[in-house]
């Protein structure tokens, strides 16, 4: 199994573009994690890459999008307990992963929502379906809601949480147009 592990960026801030020519690299059997710069794995022992390799194995049939869990988004559908967390304190954030890690390791919930862009799992066929909506704040939600439209399939991988630095120098993180040139 091939895994293309990617952190796009765009200076001119045309992140779907980014995300587009990262997809294109793949083989057409291959999957691709793309996460967002600011996002760490918290995993015990480092241990992600076999965690998402598993959730692969498993559901990789099932869904053709995976998100995980997170502390911070502006939706609640992938947090932690269902709260934007301030705490910026990365022990504490260690001590969820690791629970989740321990606890629901490898189990995939059906998302209803959109897929945030911190950290999305797919494989081609999924990228081949659909394209990352350039020159769009909205690129993930289009991405979540056109998949879907094709009969797609999104989960939440459970038992990955990635803490999620989103916004934290802003007043209002919760409000910041953080993507917006």
């Amino acid at each position: 199994m091939k895994i293309w592990y990617s952190t796009p960026y765009a200076t001119d801030k045309n992140i779907g573009r980014a995300y587009n020519e990262e997809c294109r690299r793949a083989g057409p059997d291959d999957w691709i994690c793309l996460r967002d710069g600011d996002t760490i794995f918290l995993t015990p022992e480092g241990k992600w890459g076999q965690q998402i390799e598993d959730i692969v194995r498993k559901y990789g049939a099932h869904f053709d999008l995976i998100g995980c869990m997170t502390n911070r988004l502006r939706g609640t559908n992938q947090l932690h307990n269902g709260q934007f967390s301030n705490d910026h304190n990365i022990q504490s954030h260690a001590g969820i992963a690791k629970e989740l890690y321990e606890t629901k390791y490898d189990s995939v919930r059906t998302l209803q929502g959109v897929a945030a862009g911190l950290f999305l799992l797919f494989p081609r066929r999924t990228w081949d379906m659909v394209k990352f909506r350039e020159h769009s704040v909205t690129f993930d939600t289009h991405f979540s809601n056109m998949l879907r439209a094709k009969g797609g399939r999104i989960g939440i991988a459970e038992g990955l949480y990635l803490y999620h630095w989103y916004r934290g120098w802003a007043e209002d993180p919760f409000n910041d147009k953080h993507l917006r040139k």
